[in-house]
Parts: structure tokens; C-alpha cells; sequence
């Protein structure tokens, strides 16, 4: 089942609306490879468009891009430090939400483009499956079409009152 779908599943099945944090709490590992596909793809598109650059041809290294290369092979591998983790947790995180917001949007695209009943909306910072403004009569109609509940009358209630009061109740 692809990304898509399972987040389309999440909203529409939520009471509330959800969050993009929500979804990147479920969904953070799938959505990083969904990137990583998606990159690869643009990556392999790009290369195979891309003419091929003689030798001779190509530009040598700046000195400022040599004195970085020069800089990072000096310093080794070395344990990173808890800033750079946590920076790493962040850039982490923001590309979690930039790809489920990047889904969000193609989902809200494919429910405006097709003739559905339905739209996912952003609402109070999160998302939500609607009916589309246009099919709230429709709507509104088979709502009032149902049969009313079943109404107790005045007997009823009375004695449903005594013995909520006074349990247990005898039969007179």
C-alpha cells in the first residue's frame, strides 16, 4: 500500500483533524523513503539528459572548494557532537513534514480535480476529509430523510425517572 493511500486512511478515518506532526509520528520512516525513491528517480531522469562534459573541458577545483575538501579529509571521521545531532534531528524532521505536506497536497490536488463529493481541508492546523460545499444540500437532505429517533412519551419518561431515583423498583 503506497504512502499516499495510507494517509488518506489516517484523515478520513480521524475524529479530529490531523496534524502534520500526528502523521510524522507514524509515518516518519515511510516518508523518508518515499523521498530517497522520488530523489533517486529525478536523479537517474536528470543524468540521462544531462550531456556529457570532455575532460579537457571541465572546470578545475576553485581554491576555495580545495581548501574545503583539504579541510574535511583533515578532520577525519569523528564522533559528531550533540548539536550536530540534534541539527540532524531537525533537518530530519523538516524533511518528514516537507514530504507529508508534499503527499497533502497531491491528495488535496486529486479530490479537487476528480468529480468527488468529497475534499480534504486544513483545518485548526491539521487535515480533514469534507463533503465539498456544492453537496451540502444532497447531504442535508438524506440527513433528514432518516427516521427521528424513537421519542419516549410523558408515562415513559415518569417511570424511567422513579426508577433511576428509587432502584430497585417493584413491579406496582
Amino acid at each position: 500500500m503506497s504512502l499516499k493511500a495510507k494517509i488518506e486512511a489516517v484523515i478520513y478515518a480521524a475524529e479530529e483533524p490531523v496534524t502534520l506532526a500526528q502523521l510524522a509520528g507514524i509515518f516518519a520512516e515511510e516518508a523518508l523513503e518515499e523521498k530517497r525513491q522520488r530523489e533517486a528517480v529525478f536523479a537517474s531522469e536528470t543524468i540521462r539528459d544531462t550531456p556529457l562534459v570532455p575532460l579537457e573541458e571541465a572546470s578545475p577545483l576553485t581554491v576555495e572548494e580545495a581548501a574545503i575538501a583539504a579541510e574535511e579529509q583533515s578532520n577525519g571521521p569523528g564522533a559528531p557532537s550533540a548539536e550536530d545531532e540534534k541539527r540532524a534531528a531537525r533537518q530530519r524532521d523538516r524533511e518528514v513534514r516537507e514530504e507529508l505536506r508534499r503527499i497533502i497536497e497531491g491528495l488535496i490536488a486529486d479530490y479537487a480535480e476528480n468529480d468527488r463529493g468529497m475534499e480534504v481541508r486544513e483545518i485548526a492546523g491539521g487535515y480533514r476529509v469534507a463533503t465539498k460545499p456544492e453537496y451540502h444540500d444532497a447531504v442535508r437532505a438524506f440527513v433528514k430523510s432518516l427516521k427521528p429517533p424513537m421519542k419516549l412519551s410523558l408515562q415513559a419518561l415518569e417511570t424511567l425517572a422513579v426508577i433511576a431515583y428509587k432502584q430497585p423498583i417493584t413491579a406496582p
